[in-house]
């Protein structure tokens, strides 16, 4: 590990705030000249040194030595040692592959070194087989010098007790380093290990969890005895790798899940058969290897005994984590086909066989129901119990129902042996089937008899955790697993799971049982809209028709699956972009800009190309009383292209109250200046800034919904219909154009909404007017919006829709919003700008009915 400053102070010989190992001239006449003392950086103590014999000087604190570097030492009896400094340094060599050295550091020998050279970029040390407290680090003399500056210490281990150490590293410069194993209390012998693999292939206890129990989870952990450094918090190139130990009392189902990347880190599974610390390819029992940050998980039956689970780097840095659980292992018998070959009531009033089948596992029972009057049954009955053992006897008795004169039920051979019975022994770890038939778990295999009342049976036996025992297909098996980790499937998570179906390029019967088993059972997981947008994908939607997809079905290809999911999760199946009167069409252009851009405003509102102004004034209704609604509508997503840019949002409308979704993309219909010819975006140009999206994007969204057929259009996926006109079309009902606000109002909403007449008339003469109800509902926040005919006053539009935006009590005047964003009509009141006073008078001549939420 990198040393930090507040882990330096362990390292300071002479309190002076830099850290270093000192070689200091031994003047002491006892040895050589040329003899040494080595300050050992841990214990902050001096030992002295030579060529010709070496003297231990155990007992002088280094801290106390601030003017004279050289005091009269302890003299002792020599003891001879060879590789406690540099230049004596155990020399290992080129690092090419994994070594091991044993060694002793005690009070007669307080320091080993080992030289080695490095070619490559990784290096992993381990030094396990304490008694006491020893210390490891990684050094490099990079001025020569034979003393350890501050600088030259790459790493190290100090994490207390007898605890094992260890140090992994990437991103280290070819060279000469050395290693440095030291006492810091106590005697001990030392087992040191050193790999230059990239993915650590040595074991040290970093993380002792003792007898699994339950589940334990681990979030960045730090393994903090003695050590003070973060390089512990998670995996990066300073920290390689983390090893977690647990035990095993029992047969057990043991989880794994790596959750929280940030990056690509992997984990596995590992038994240490030969208990030599070192990892080999026949003791990784399981790994778990995805790409980019997708969570990772395994699971597995695993025996009594010792595991280790490590955490590797991949790519990058990242923190997580780590849940282990165990649990009793489950054993699932599919009897998915029983045929008669001879019936037990042949020639009597059934002559087919009524199966039932009665299966014992470790001793408990368990029965199926009957299959009636069929002789080649597919009854797929499931027989599931928990065990404790690792080696499970099952026996499956085979019944017909009807029994004949008999009066009872009759058991039928389908052991070609002395029983009339199977028998087999199933091992829950390896997964091996033995006894009357032979194979391994999830194999389909087929039993009969050869004589006398008998029948052919198709089974397979499997067990492990639920994806193992729901889902068929190893890739959905895995991914989904590992995606659920975390107890939620997102929306990239489901993704990911659907293009794995079509990288064969056919999604076979198999895989789509799968992803539907997935939706149906595993849908709590899922935000709402992935619910929604992923059964429009597997199972159906009009949409699918219409657009020329298709429904998903077993055959389906995987460009016809990948339509599907750009459809519904990526936005990119856009609506049909034609001018109202279908003379023109229009160009899709990435739009630059925000969803919101200085909040939720009304007057954000611009109708332009497309009769739709039911629609954009109901919103624009929303956005004024209650701009959370609007704000909630939408789910910004960021694809994943390395932009930083949210490439998409799935919008939210409602369905008679039931919520509904679709995505929207960025892309919008532009004319030939760049500019919006829907409704419009603010900042003029698709490249600008400054534009604010939120409109555009629910207008596009409503065109989308559209196509699914409840929103009561023309069922078509688009702004003004599908079809271009040689000829200028005046009225335009196709697409979206024309609709009723209170329609709109529940769709954005999912409340209640009503539509009120403004006047009630007899023979052409009103009686009565709804004003003072309407001015109710609009100071009580109900989202009014007020409709005209197609004759109102010169200065209001025919055959419109605006929105109450205010009403002044003292004059007894209602401020509109036109939401063309201009004032409309035959005259301006004041700026330009869509906003209206008008009287009550002029109220009750030029509009006719009001909308509100009820």
């Amino acid at each position: 590990m990198f040393l930090e400053p507040s882990s330096q102070e362990r390292f300071n010989l002479f309190n002076t705030g830099s850290a270093s190992t000192v070689l200091l001239p031994d003047t002491s006449n006892t040895f050589a000249s040329a003899a040494y003392g080595l300050v050992d950086p841990v214990q902050g103590k001096m030992s002295a040194a030579s060529s010709a014999g070496y003297g231990n000087i155990s007992s002088i604190d280094a801290t106390s030595l601030t003017n004279n570097l050289v005091l009269a030492p302890i003299i002792r009896t020599p003891i001879l040692i060879t590789d406690n400094t540099l230049a004596t340094a155990n020399n290992l060599g080129s690092l090419t592959g994994t070594i091991t050295r044993n060694g002793f550091v005690g009070s007669s020998d307080t320091v080993d070194f080992y030289r080695l050279n490095l070619a490559g970029s990784s290096l992993n040390l381990t030094l396990t087989g304490l008694s006491s407290d020893a210390d490891l680090q990684l050094l490099r003399d990079l001025n020569g010098n034979g003393v350890v500056d501050s600088n030259e210490i790459i790493a190290y281990s100090n994490r207390g007790g007898s605890n094992d150490e260890s140090i992994n590293l990437h991103g280290l410069t070819s060279g000469e380093y050395f290693v440095q194993v030291s006492r810091y209390s106590g005697d001990t012998n030392y087992t040191l290990r050193l790999s230059p693999n990239s993915t650590s292939n040595l074991l040290a206890t970093e993380m002792n969890v003792g007898v699994l129990s339950g589940t334990q989870t681990f979030t960045n952990p730090s393994y903090s005895e003695g050590e003070t450094l973060a390089r512990r918090n998670g995996i990066s190139s300073t920290d390689t790798s983390d090893i977690y130990r647990f035990s095993l009392n029992t047969v057990r189902n043991v989880g794994i899940a790596l959750t929280g990347l940030s990056n690509n880190a992997d984990v596995r599974l590992i038994q240490d058969l030969n208990n030599d610390g070192i990892v080999q390819d026949n003791e990784i029992i399981a790994r778990s290897t995805h790409g980019s940050n997708w969570n990772e998980a395994i699971n597995r039956n695993l025996d009594v005994g010792s595991y280790f689970v490590q955490v590797y780097r991949f790519s990058g840095d990242t923190g997580y984590s780590l849940k282990l659980t165990e649990t009793a292992p489950q054993v699932n018998l599919n009897i998915s086909q029983v045929q008669a070959l001879n019936n037990p009531d042949s020639g009597w009033f059934g002559d087919d066989a009524d199966f039932y089948s009665r299966v014992r596992i470790n001793g408990t029972t368990l029965t199926s129901e009957v299959v009636s009057n069929n002789n080649n049954a597919f009854p797929n009955w499931n027989f599931t119990r928990s065990v404790n053992s690792r080696y499970v006897s099952i026996e499956v008795e085979m019944w017909d129902s009807d029994g004949g004169l008999a009066g009872a039920d009759d058991r039928i051979d389908i052991n070609p042996g002395a029983g009339q019975n199977l028998n087999i022994t199933f091992d829950v770890v390896t997964g091996a089937i033995t006894g009357d038939v032979s194979g391994s778990r999830g194999q389909l295999l087929t039993i009969a008899g050869n004589s006398g009342d008998r029948a052919r049976m198709w089974f397979t036996v499997n067990t492990g955790d639920w994806y193992t025992l729901n889902l068929k297909d190893a890739g959905i098996q895995d991914l989904t697993r590992s995606f659920a980790a975390d107890g939620q499937l997102s929306r990239m998570d489901m993704i990911n799971i659907l293009r794995d179906v079509k990288d064969g390029n056919t999604v076979s019967a198999t895989e789509l049982t799968d992803l539907r088993t997935v939706l149906n059972s595993l849908n709590y997981m899922m935000p709402e809209y992935v619910r929604v947008l992923s059964n429009k994908i597997i199972n159906s939607d009009p949409a699918n028709a219409r657009s020329g997809i298709g429904n998903l079905a077993a055959g389906s290809t995987g460009t016809q699956l990948e339509r599907l999911i750009g459809k519904w999760f990526l936005g990119n199946d856009r609506p049909v972009a034609i001018s109202y009167d279908r003379t023109t069409t229009y160009t899709y252009q990435s739009v630059t800009g925000n969803l919101f851009q200085g909040g939720i405003s009304f007057r954000d509102v611009q109708q332009n190309n497309l009769g739709d102004c039911y629609f954009l004034a109901a919103l624009g209704a929303v956005a004024f009383d209650s701009p959370t609604t609007i704000q909630n509508m939408f789910v910004s997503h960021n694809d994943d292209n390395g932009d930083g840019i949210i490439d998409s949002w799935t919008v939210r409308m409602f369905n008679n109250g039931v919520a509904d979704y679709v995505t929207v993309d960025r892309f919008l219909p532009t004319g030939a200046d760049g500019r919006a010819v829907f409704a419009g975006w603010g900042g003029g140009h698709f490249s600008n800034p400054n534009n604010e999206l939120w409109v555009a994007l629910l207008e596009k969204a409503y065109a989308q919904f559209n196509e699914s057929g409840w929103i009561g259009q023309d069922n078509t996926n688009s702004y003004n219909g599908t079809t271009l006109s040689t000829t200028p079309v005046s009225n335009n009902n196709a697409g979206i154009n024309g609709g009723f606000a209170e329609v709109a109002l529940r769709q954005i909403t999912g409340l209640n909404a009503a539509r009120h007449g403004m006047t009630t008339n007899f023979l052409f003469i009103r009686i009565s007017d709804s004003v003072n109800e309407m001015i109710n509902a609009f100071n009580n926040d109900r989202m009014v919006v007020l409709c005209t005919p197609s004759n109102p006053e010169s200065i209001i539009v025919g055959n419109h829709c605006y929105t109450l935006v205010g009403y002044n009590a003292a004059t007894d005047r209602f401020q509109i919003y036109n939401p063309w964003a201009t004032d409309g009509g035959s005259s301006v009141d004041g700026a330009n700008d869509g906003l209206r006073w008008i009287s009550r008078t002029q109220l009750l001549a030029s509009f006719d009915e009001w909308a509100a939420l009820s």
